[in-house]
């Protein structure tokens, strides 16, 4: 039997279907940061002020913590509005990036003297020091480089952020930023690119994938068309028949592999259950329409089941700036809509974190 496949709207006509209110929390003012300096040695209570992260690790307010896990752990999904979120010409007149700059070219220059360079390959260096700079320091890139302490902020309301290898992930390990890339394959479904991306869980084909997606909206598509989707897995499994059920409990479906990860493990796909029965009627998911695939006639006819069910619950949120999510990877598919990619500094990105459950238990 061949496998099917479907859009947002063949699965769901009446898409977006409405989200649940209680899932959303409004930040006011009186949300603070509680910080302490690197050292360990003072506490201080901050108000949101991005220019403030440079020598603080940040953390969220001891009742904004148990209202997203409480709403975590009721719904799957949270979503936080009304975060910080500045505009990049708050940033273009920040003058402490230049005075890291001129420290760093006075290092280089004595570096050049202790070298025997031509002067064509001095001045190359300095004007190669000069381009990283612009680019590293421009206002978008320090708008970022804030916006990923906050999101820090709320991965450590549900636990530890946790790196994987290839994912994208900047030079600290643990937050990356998503935008659409030119160099992506037209057609092909990625979050690198514009295209619709089907609700699905992240990292579906390793042994241990994230327990928590999280995501900052640094700015949206300039037509405000994006929407982020949803799919709950206790909501679908609820329309289908406990024979469809059985057999996505079994192992008999191929998850495959990124390129990334075929070099490594010398394989094309895992094998595994979809579904995973953690009890009181809840489960848990590994899905990905575009790379999973059934072993045998009747599991297919099961996933097919399965992606229509998912279709069928999915809703859809139009986040803006300063919108944050948090997904169980486990209980609730994530996905985004097309949306028309600008390719410049003020194109749609977000910024994505992952976190473990050590200090949260899901149902």
């Amino acid at each position: 039997m061949s496998e099917q496949t479907y859009t947002f709207q063949e699965l769901n006509p009446y898409f977006p279907s409405i989200i649940d209110q209680d899932a959303i929390i409004t930040l006011s003012g009186d949300w603070v940061y509680e910080s302490t300096l690197k050292s360990g040695q003072l506490d201080m209570v901050l108000e949101p002020n991005p220019y403030m992260f440079g020598p603080y690790i940040p953390a969220a307010s001891p009742s904004l913590k148990e209202t997203i896990q409480s709403k975590l752990h009721n719904h799957g999904y949270v979503i936080v509005n009304n975060a910080p979120c500045l505009d990049k010409s708050a940033y273009e007149d920040n003058v402490e990036p230049l005075v890291d700059f001129l420290m760093k070219i006075n290092q280089i220059e004595e570096q050049i003297a202790e070298t025997r360079l031509s002067r064509r390959d001095e001045q190359r260096l300095r004007n190669k020091i000069r381009q990283d700079f612009a680019k590293e320091n421009s206002a978008l890139n320090q708008k970022i480089k804030h916006e990923k302490n906050i999101l820090r902020v709320v991965v450590n309301c549900i636990g530890h952020s946790v790196v994987f290898e290839g994912e994208g992930n900047d030079d600290m390990g643990d937050v990356s930023v998503i935008k659409p890339s030119r160099a992506i394959v037209s057609g092909e479904t990625s979050f690198k690119t514009s295209n619709e991306f089907f609700p699905h869980t992240d990292m579906s084909y390793a042994d241990n994938p994230p327990d928590f997606m999280t995501l900052y909206i640094g700015q949206t598509d300039q037509l405000r068309r994006a929407q982020s989707v949803f799919s709950s897995v206790d909501a679908a499994v609820k329309l289908l028949e406990p024979e469809t059920i059985t057999e996505l409990l079994k192992e008999q479906f191929n998850f495959k592999l990124p390129n990334r990860a075929n070099q490594r493990d010398q394989s094309s796909f895992v094998q595994g259950a979809v579904l995973k029965d953690i009890g009181n009627g809840h489960y848990h998911v590994r899905f990905r329409r575009d790379t999973l695939s059934a072993q045998n006639n009747t599991a297919t006819e099961a996933l097919d089941k399965l992606k229509q069910a998912f279709g069928a619950v999915s809703f859809g949120y139009v986040a803006q700036p300063g919108t944050i999510m948090i997904v169980d990877n486990r209980r609730v598919l994530h996905g985004r809509s097309p949306f028309i990619a600008s390719h410049d500094d003020d194109d749609r990105y977000v910024l994505r974190a992952y976190a473990s459950a050590e200090e949260y238990r899901a149902p």
